[in-house]
């Protein structure tokens, strides 16, 4: 039985909580296949304990993680470094078998252990679409205008991870942000007529975000979190967790170099879809959902820092 199968064997064993070594492949007993490691398939081997941990690496449902284990056969506790795969992910057991079996492979071992993240982008280039992973630019686009808002309106609440209306809110203000990797294209996309839709008394703005992949410098998701306040990080963090992004993610490493933001008031002259766009204030029957582009190159913008600096404080 080769090392793949073995894996799925444990794994589908269904008591909760045993441990069941990996002997055909390791005569010492060094790799372990956990099958409920808080609640999640896992696979590991015992690396000890290091000054510095090893951090931790995340992407969609996959966890590698270096962390304190006591397996049966052993009297103390000892540090494994172990990959794991989210319980809700179960269905892809298969895929996940092949990665774990590679995990803990002797062949390869010292340079894993030597550089974690490396081994996994790898693999996640060539597990292509079986994983969804989130798109790092719009998001990284919203913290850079957040973290610009919030030095001035304290107040200010980033709601574009949980699906607001507008990414970024306060008493009486909204921005939605639209980010983008292209240098020359200024069309975005709204998704709905309640996006840019105006509340009686509020000023809604779209801030156009353009940025380049930069892989030696730039801004991400990491840098820019370090630059708040440490009492503001539990709050990003919920919000990068709704993302999809959890703390120790490799895409919140990826780098962007920011080129330029636009700052545009959604006014009278902004072209827009609205609920009153349509007979009854409501979309025709059997339409479900509608999403429509905008071209911004011709519509008026704001200077950004002008924008910026002045929001009240």
């Amino acid at each position: 039985m080769n090392i793949r199968n073995q894996l799925l064997k444990v794994w589908n064993n269904k008591e909760t909580g045993s441990y069941r070594d990996i002997a055909y492949y390791f005569s010492d007993a060094d790799a372990w296949a956990f099958p409920r490691l808080e609640g999640a398939m896992a696979a590991g081997f015992a690396v000890g304990e290091r000054n510095p941990p090893i951090a931790p690496v995340r992407f969609h449902g996959i966890e590698m993680i270096h962390q304190l284990i006591r397996v049966e056969t052993a009297s103390e506790p000892d540090w494994f470094l172990v990959i794991k795969l989210d319980s809700k992910l179960s269905v892809l057991r298969d895929t996940f078998a092949l990665l774990a079996s590679e995990f803990i492979s002797r062949e390869q071992r010292e340079a894993l252990v030597a550089d974690p993240e490396k081994w996994l982008k790898t693999w996640k280039l060539l597990l292509g679409n079986a994983y969804h992973e989130p798109t790092v630019y719009p998001v990284l686009g919203e913290l850079v205008i957040y973290q610009a808002v919030e030095k001035q309106i304290k107040q200010a609440e980033w709601l574009g991870p949980f699906g607001g209306t507008c990414d970024i809110r306060w008493s009486g203000f909204g921005i939605e942000v639209k980010s983008t990797v292209s240098r020359y294209d200024s069309t975005i996309t709204v998704h709905g007529e309640f996006q840019l839709k105006l509340e009686e008394g509020e000023e809604v703005f779209v801030a156009h975000v353009r940025f380049e992949p930069s892989p030696t410098d730039g801004l991400s998701i990491d840098t820019l979190v370090s630059g708040f306040s440490e009492d503001k990080h539990a709050y990003l963090e919920d919000r990068l967790d709704a993302a999809g992004l959890p703390a120790g993610s490799y895409d919140r490493k990826r780098a962007f170099r920011l080129l330029d933001v636009s700052i545009l008031p959604v006014d009278a002259d902004f072209p827009r879809i609205e609920p009153q766009s349509f007979r009854n204030g409501k979309l025709p029957d059997g339409v479900n959902q509608v999403s429509y582009q905008v071209d911004l190159s011709n519509l008026k913008t704001i200077d950004y820092d002008t924008f910026i600096s002045s929001l009240r404080k």
